[in-house]
């Protein structure tokens, strides 16, 4: 009888083993397809921002209008402000090739002989749209370059609907006039980008004003004006 007992007892604790297996079993299954659904998810609701560059084409912002196919378009100040830089602004011309909004957009722009920042964030960027990023700098330094230049370059960082923030770093390069961009994930809210902002700002009383009717933009202004 006590063998029989012990039978059934040893039994039972290999049916409770097998039992609590399975349900770890289940759980790493469950863990797995929630994180294949978020990760679905967050690619369906994805932005993804690039430089747009047309040939021969203009876009008209907020701001005013740009050209589209050489560059970045460099904002140049009138003879009669010295106070101001003479090339303070860049206008980077973008557009959103993701599965979901960009929200919040702002950034950092590196050139040869300065860097700037944007002052004011783009509000959102739907998908398919395109909208210009305006980099700015009060500090005295030049955002302008020229064909003898090698390269410039603008760090954007931007948020989905789930305050998820993106990241896609941008190279022009000058001699070949064309883009290359690297993109960049990640989960936690932006806080390094944005907080080094303001250190390459300084409040002004006016913003750039916008090239004349007629001026060249990028490398073949730089040229001209032998920046």
């Amino acid at each position: 009888m006590d063998f029989l007992i012990g039978i059934g007892t040893v039994g039972l604790a290999l049916f409770t083993a097998l039992l609590a297996y399975a349900t770890w079993r289940m759980a790493q299954a469950a863990d797995r397809q929630a994180t294949l659904s978020s990760i679905q998810v967050d690619r369906a609701h994805r932005p993804v921002l690039v430089p747009l560059q047309r040939s021969s084409e203009n876009l008209n912002f907020r701001g005013g209008e740009i050209f589209i196919g050489g560059g970045p378009h460099i904002s140049e100040n009138p003879p009669d402000r010295p106070d101001l830089p003479r090339y303070s602004a860049a206008l980077l011309a973008i557009e959103n090739v993701g599965m979901g909004p960009a929200l919040n957009v702002r950034g950092e722009f590196t050139a040869p002989r300065g860097a700037g920042a944007v002052r004011h964030p783009t509000e959102g960027v739907a998908v398919g749209d395109r909208a210009v990023v305006a980099f700015e700098t009060w500090a005295g330094d030049s955002l302008g370059f020229t064909g003898n230049d090698v390269e410039v370059s603008a760090v954007l960082e931007y948020d989905d609907v789930a305050g998820r923030t993106y990241r896609t770093r941008v190279a022009f390069d000058i001699g070949n006039n064309a883009y290359r961009s690297e993109l960049e994930h990640e989960q936690r809210p932006a806080t390094g980008l944005s907080r080094r902002l303001p250190r390459l700002l300084r409040p002004s009383r006016t913003g750039p004003l916008a090239n004349k009717p007629g001026e060249p933009e990028g490398p073949e202004r730089g040229r001209r004006d032998g920046l």
